[in-house]
């Protein structure tokens, strides 16, 4: 058996989840809830872009606070 395929087919199971916040501890307090899922924190508007361009489907979900600067 092959345990980096078992990995990978392991979080490729998990719900990604997208968490935009420009305040670090926001972002950090809602991936500790989040843990379970694969978590990506991009601080800004701009950064969520170029985040998303990497994945090859969208996010599970997306939590976007509505006051970036």
């Amino acid at each position: 058996m092959n345990i980096e395929a078992d990995e990978i087919s392991e979080n490729d199971r998990k719900y990604k989840v997208l968490i935009v916040d420009d305040n670090n501890d926001m972002r950090d307090y809602l991936a500790d809830l989040l843990n379970e899922f694969d978590i990506y924190r991009p601080c800004d508007g701009q950064d969520a872009i170029r985040t998303l361009k990497m994945f090859k489907k969208l996010p599970n979900l997306i939590l976007s606070m509505g006051c970036i600067k």
